[in-house]
């Protein structure tokens, strides 16, 4: 049931959002066609921190972190662009591992990022997969939505984020990998 109350809350906001951007700043369908194009990209390494049961129990946040850590590639959207404020594509992978349980996250976070200087505030939705292996090897593969908000520091080719997403997965068998997740992010701006 959560899971589909994210769904209609994004289909419900969503529109509302991306109105209110293109009626004030203009909205740009396709801008990888503009020769001027430039995706801006972002390369970084992942440092995170699941708050997350994987057997679908209330978990105790200060005891149950799963550490991890991944990679991840950003750039300008070239599918639309709301205005003078970027919408960036961020796609990451991460692995995880807490007690022997390993777990391995795939995601693609579209975040608009309000910038001021070298600041910026984010924040975007997000789906991707989340495959689990359990104490026997044994691999499942959750889908997965997501939201998060995002803290970004680009101070020349220096970028510096720190990032918190909650992400809901499906249901199976009466277990899910719903979790709160906090990141911090260093790479080079290309």
């Amino acid at each position: 049931m959560r899971f589909v109350s994210l769904i209609l809350l994004t289909a419900l906001l969503l529109p509302q959002w991306a109105f209110a951007e293109t009626s004030q700043s203009g909205f740009v369908f396709f801008p990888v066609l503009d020769s001027s194009f430039d995706p801006n990209f972002t390369i970084a390494a992942v440092n995170a921190s699941v708050t997350a049961d994987p057997y679908g129990h209330p978990t105790d946040p200060a005891s149950d972190q799963m550490p991890g850590s991944g990679a991840e590639l950003q750039l300008d959207c070239p599918w639309f662009q709301f205005g003078a404020n970027p919408l960036r594509q961020q796609i990451s992978v991460v692995d995880y591992e807490y007690r022997g349980l390993k777990m391995r996250s795939l995601e693609l976070n579209p975040h608009y990022v309000m910038t001021a200087g070298f600041v910026g505030l984010g924040f975007g939705p997000g789906f991707g997969f989340l495959e689990q292996t359990d104490a026997y090897d044994q691999p499942h593969t959750y889908f997965t939505l997501q939201y998060g908000a995002s803290l970004v520091f680009n101070l020349g080719f220096l970028h510096l984020a720190i990032e918190s997403r909650r992400q809901m997965s499906q249901e199976e068998n009466g277990k899910h990998l719903d979790n709160l997740r906090q990141v911090t992010k260093v790479g080079i701006n290309f």
